[in-house]
């Protein structure tokens, strides 16, 4: 924010057309008044008046736009020619409102003392300032009229994509424009694949398969709703869940996996029942990931998604792909493992360092399996070795474990050993999806 004297530039914005309440003024009295006022000039984001303040200055707009707010909420805008602060000043109340500029502004401040002595000499001049204040209950209450309009329209279209007790939960915390607006979050990025539905799908009726598929898909919207994760997407035969949003919960990365675990219990008591019955049922796979997500509405006020974007889902994608080369269930990411509880940590291990596709750079990569400390500590020496490039000794050590990790990992090495590679980069790169 800078200051200046008055001087012709200024008084000339002052005409009647621009500034009704202070270009209607005798020319002596306006000249005499700016002698006492100064010019200031702010840029867009400045805060000119902050609610509770002293009333101890009147502000007249020259140029720009400014916004009025009351408990963090707009409630008006002034533009060029208009009076800030004046109820305060005449009442001797603090601020009422916070001043926020939408733009570079320009305005003329005369302090409280100045102001009055002038309001002495130039009644007209509080006629012009009773104008103003009722012109400004006018627009305040169309600003209100229009932020309702708009309220009742984002709850309905929020309506359409969450369930009744999302909302419910969502509204205690923010406001559905917020919601609708998009906004960047920190999350767990569950990424659900059903597997078999492919091959599945080319010997069902269409029927028989939607059928089956929903019986599925019932069952990890089931497990995800119970830890308060969003169903953000259904792609194909997979489902990407977040947690954090829009329901913020204190550890998302704990919840995801949870989730996980519930969908793999509800999938062993359906797997039962299809057993008995001789019927088809499907396995399911899952990658995690934790990280930063562009969310909010995609689409228009009559068709749109409430959804997630951005290349950590892309990550959780990426890892639920990698389900099908390795022989685990579900693998995380090292954010996600990083973010996770003491207790689950100690589930899972270090199974691999990659580089995914669409990704620059490698990532180690996390498995939940059932090994017990020593296997871990084997398993761990083990990888260690293999990244290290020594393929020879590394399979020997992975095979020392009866895991199916540490066979497959075992093979990786003789694979490698085998091709003689020379370069070794210290991860591998797999350019699948």
């Amino acid at each position: 924010m800078s200051d200046e004297t008055t001087g012709g530039k200024t008084i000339m914005r002052l005409n009647p057309a621009r500034n009704p309440v202070l270009g209607n003024m005798p020319p002596e009295a306006m000249e005499e008044m700016l002698d006492c006022a100064k010019v200031e000039k702010y840029v867009e984001g400045d805060v000119i008046i902050n609610e509770g303040e002293p009333s101890d200055s009147i502000y007249f707009v020259t140029w720009g736009q400014i916004a009025i707010m009351k408990g963090g909420m707009e409630i008006d805008r002034q533009k060029a020619g208009g009076v800030i602060g004046e109820m305060g000043v005449l009442t001797g109340e603090p601020r009422s409102a916070s001043i926020k500029c939408l733009e570079e502004v320009e305005v003329l401040k005369l302090m409280a003392e100045d102001f009055n002595r002038t309001l002495d000499k130039q009644p007209s001049l509080l006629r012009a300032l009773l104008a103003e204040q009722m012109g400004k209950v006018t627009s305040s209450q169309q600003v209100r009229v229009d932020q309702q309009s708009d309220l009742e329209q984002a709850v309905n279209m929020l309506g359409k994509v969450v369930s009744p007790q999302v909302m419910e939960k969502v509204l205690k915390d923010q406001s559905p424009e917020d919601l609708l607006r998009g906004t960047l979050n920190q999350a767990a990025i569950l990424f659900f694949d059903i597997k078999g539905f492919s091959s599945a799908s080319e010997k069902l009726q269409p029927d028989v398969l939607l059928r089956l598929i929903n019986e599925h898909i019932a069952i990890i919207d089931k497990a995800i709703t119970e830890y308060d994760g969003f169903i953000a997407n259904y792609i194909g035969d997979a489902v990407l869940a977040v947690f954090n949003y829009p329901i913020e919960i204190e550890r998302p990365a704990a919840a995801a996996i949870n989730s996980y675990f519930q969908a793999r219990k509800y999938l062993n008591e359906l797997a039962e029942e299809k057993k008995k019955k001789g019927h088809l049922y499907f396995d399911l796979g899952a990658g995690i990931n934790f990280g930063g997500i562009v969310t909010g509405a995609m689409g228009t006020p009559e068709r749109f998604n409430l959804t997630v974007l951005g290349d950590e889902v892309n990550l959780a994608a990426r890892l639920e792909g990698l389900t099908r080369q390795y022989p685990v269930e579900v693998i995380l990411s090292a954010s996600c493992f990083n973010a996770l509880t003491p207790e689950l940590a100690q589930q899972c291990v270090r199974m691999d360092r990659v580089q995914v596709k669409g990704r620059k750079n490698p990532e180690d990569i996390y498995a939940l399996v059932a090994m017990s400390g020593d296997d871990r500590k084997t398993y761990e020496k083990a990888l260690e070795t293999y990244l290290a490039g020594r393929f020879a000794e590394a399979a020997m050590v992975f095979g020392r474990l009866k895991h199916l990790l540490a066979q497959f990992m075992r093979s990786r090495c003789a694979e490698l050993q085998t091709a003689g590679i020379k370069n070794w980069p210290g991860h591998y790169s797999w350019g699948v999806k």
